[in-house]
């Protein structure tokens, strides 16, 4: 891969909310400044090119023209990931890439060739391994100061109202997309997958916001996924983010919800430093690991790629009702 020097210009793509968390935790990388944005809303470019003091590009073909950039930081509607990853790459930028990377498995496998064939990094902002608390667990388990892990919890609980669930995929694609690469990092690839999927509470979206996924592993450990859009847990202990690892001689206990701000955001009235935070976390070692030093993302393209398997077959394991392998 193409190692650059710093400071790294990086280019947004595309302005929801999600680019808010990108752009503070770009502001926030020592070495890497935004030199410029883009997305189709010629309104909202205009006030928040200015508002960022950067430049306002009148299309995505004028960003990639940009030699100045060096990479593209994709944050636009999932369904064009796929596409503007294989430009951008094609054009000779480095990409970070919003999950899901692509619709499906076979989009992030053609995205992973593209990558090594241009020579640049592809990284998919699996932005929750970066956390501390995960980078610490992944260390206990490898020193085995755990023994065997047995069990682990993984859970997204959260009252997601309709008009904005109808902008997504469902609680499996959009939210469980996190906790299967969580999964993968601190537990590794399963070999048989169980899932349910039910709408619970939506008048006219139809997508599931309710999932849970039962994975079991070669040793005999077994994890349980739960993905639950239909209401908020504001009890001790929330399961809002929560993962727990059980072993035979330690276990380990991830919240994000030990930090709250009551002030208005993108999901209802509270705001999750801890999220917010894994953002910055993320940028961080990919620019200062990654694209100065040339060494792998904590979670890549081959977790990516896994992931994007995962959730196909939980679909089918529910549509089916049935156990399937991995």
């Amino acid at each position: 891969m193409k190692i650059l020097d710093s400071p790294i210009n990086i280019a947004i793509a595309g302005l929801g909310d999600v680019s808010q968390q990108h752009r503070r935790a770009i502001e926030m990388c020592d070495n890497a400044r935004l030199t410029g944005v883009w997305t189709r809303n010629s309104d909202k470019l205009k006030r928040l090119s200015e508002q960022w003091q950067v430049s306002g590009y009148p299309d995505y073909d004028a960003l990639l023209s940009d030699d100045s950039v060096d990479v593209v930081d994709i944050t636009a509607a999932d369904s064009v990931h796929y596409d503007f990853t294989l430009r951008a790459l094609d054009a000779g930028k480095h990409v970070i890439v919003e999950k899901p990377p692509g619709e499906n498995s076979a989009h992030v496998i053609e995205m992973q060739a593209a990558s090594e064939k241009a020579g640049r990094y592809c990284i998919p902002m699996h932005n929750y391994v970066y956390r501390p608390r995960m980078i610490q667990a992944k260390e206990l388990i490898e020193e085995g100061r755990l023994g065997a892990i047995t069990f682990g919890f993984f859970s997204e609980v959260m009252n997601m109202p309709e008009e904005w669930a109808s902008h997504y995929h469902g609680v499996l694609v959009t939210a469980m997309y996190h906790l299967i690469y969580s999964s993968l990092f601190l537990m590794g690839k399963p070999d048989r997958i169980f899932a349910q999927q039910e709408s619970l509470h939506y008048t006219d979206c139809k997508d599931d916001d309710l999932t849970t996924v039962h994975l079991h592993y070669p040793g005999g450990a077994m994890a349980v996924l739960l993905g639950n859009w239909t209401a908020d847990d504001l009890t001790a202990n929330s399961w809002f983010s929560m993962y727990k690892l059980i072993g035979t001689k330690g276990g380990v206990n991830i919240s994000g919800h030990d930090a709250l701000v009551y002030h208005e955001s993108g999901w209802g009235s509270l705001q999750w430093p801890d999220y917010e935070d894994t953002f910055q976390h993320a940028f961080d070692y990919i620019v200062r690991k990654c694209l100065l030093e040339g060494s792998p993302p904590l979670s890549g393209l081959d977790e990516a790629i896994t992931t994007m398997k995962m959730i196909e077959l939980a679909q089918r394991s529910s549509r089916e009702k049935i156990s399937v392998e991995v």
